[in-house]
């Protein structure tokens, strides 16, 4: 039997995994190894292919915004949830200009606050802080922008009140789901 020593491992890659998550029971559905030569993003094919997408929400980061995985996941007649940024430059920008405070008379302000924008807000008290979340969702972008499946645009803007000052973030996503925000899906 050879001997190693721990230094030998030592500068070797970690195995890589991406996983599908089952957020209800915290089971793992499905994992596959990522190539080091790849990301993620090329991985989620691998990981689809063993997964049954129909009737199914894929929620993803930024990584997963891509334009062939938003196709996979509506071709396999499943739905998904993914936050947008830098990456996606084009879509980061209109989601910010659909969701653009306007000041004074515009044209523009009464597409932006039309029928297709909703918002709902939790108030969330504890553990020495009280967090204020607003959700504010659009169908501005279906017409006017070509992504696969989109049908709604979120915001998400957090304000977390401690005993020092206000902290701020917002987050913007889109996504195709059918189904509707209710106001106690929000929390």
């Amino acid at each position: 039997m050879r001997k190693y020593r721990v230094e030998q491992y030592w500068h070797q890659r970690a195995v890589h995994l991406l996983a599908a998550l089952d957020h209800q029971t915290g089971c793992v559905l499905s994992q596959t190894r990522v190539d080091c030569k790849t990301n993620e993003a090329k991985a989620v094919f691998d990981l689809f292919k063993t997964l049954v997408l129909k009737g199914k929400a894929i929620i993803g980061d930024a990584m997963c915004c891509q334009r062939d995985i938003c196709e996979e996941t509506v071709d396999s007649d499943g739905d998904y949830f993914f936050t947008v940024k830098e990456n996606q430059p084009t879509l980061l920008k209109e989601i910010q200009l659909a969701f653009a405070e306007t000041e004074g008379f515009s044209p523009l302000a009464t597409t932006r606050n039309g029928s297709g924008r909703k918002e709902a807000s939790t108030l969330c008290k504890g553990h020495g802080r009280v967090e204020h979340r607003r959700l504010i969702t659009t169908t501005m972008l279906n017409e006017h922008f070509d992504w696969p499946g989109m049908k709604r645009a979120c915001k998400i803007i957090r304000t977390t009140t401690h005993k020092l000052p206000v902290a701020r973030r917002e987050t913007s996503t889109h996504k195709n789901l059918k189904q509707q925000v209710k106001r106690d899906e929000v929390r």
